[in-house]
């Protein structure tokens, strides 16, 4: 039997939306609801919360988290790194559980439309194709071939960011590309103690839809999550099955 971690990071606070981990987020605080995500994959051994906060922790054991982890200072500012947050929390759980974990899933709070069938899928596409890291995404609307422009110096004018030497005449022609949605990390314990980075050296991606993968880091995204929500739930209710 696999033994998978899952480890939810929230730190106090927050610029761009005060406090948003525990401010409530339709009918339950944010946080809570990655803690249920974990909790219905029901494939974790073990689900942790690591915060700097005692406030936070007491929501996430409230939540059904079945540890959580105290945040040392170095680890709670700004600048830290979440790969230390992720080593430090592997760290304790290991010797408080006398376990060596296979694999490791970081779920980001600020992703409360994510299913439980999307960190499933992730998890079995890390472990049946024997790579080091799976990253969760969605297809950009954009494309550094097509619309995305950036400052070239030394000719001091604007150019597309990548090109090709045929061109590309409409966007559907362009390579896809897709940009990561902050939603879910997926890595082995052996790849990720060893290289420490989510671009592992055999890294896959996870391809979410769109109204799935809103993270919420400005007051705008929470307003576009709450309506991705309630639109989401509608169409459930509206299948065939629900009819």
């Amino acid at each position: 039997m696999s033994e998978r971690l899952c480890i939810i990071p929230v730190r106090a606070g927050s610029k761009g939306v005060p406090n948003k981990n525990i401010r409530e987020f339709r009918g339950r605080p944010l946080l809570s609801h990655s803690v249920q995500h974990a909790i219905s994959a029901n494939i974790f051994t073990d689900i942790v919360v690591s915060s700097d906060s005692d406030t936070y922790l007491g929501i996430a054991y409230d939540a059904g988290a079945t540890r959580c982890v105290k945040r040392p200072d170095e680890l709670a500012t700004d600048t830290a790194g979440s790969m230390d947050v992720v080593l430090h929390a592997l760290s304790e759980c290991e010797s408080a559980s006398g376990l060596k974990y296979s694999s490791i899933v970081l779920l980001q709070a600020t992703s409360p439309l994510r299913e439980s069938c999307h960190i499933r899928e992730a998890v079995a596409k890390l472990e049946t194709q024997g790579l080091d890291s799976v990253l969760s995404v969605t297809r950009a609307k954009n494309s550094p071939y097509f619309n995305l422009l950036e400052y070239v110096a030394d000719k001091d004018t604007y150019a597309l960011s990548k090109s090709l030497s045929e061109g590309v005449i409409r966007r559907q022609d362009a390579p896809e590309v897709f940009q990561l949605n902050g939603s879910i990390y997926v890595w082995s314990r052996e790849a990720f103690i060893s290289q420490k980075t989510s671009f592992c050296t055999k890294t896959d991606v996870y391809v979410m839809p769109s109204l799935y993968s809103v993270d919420i880091d400005t007051e705008d995204d929470w307003s576009f999550a709450e309506l991705a929500f309630d639109l989401l739930i509608d169409r459930k209710t509206k299948t065939p099955e629900n009819s």
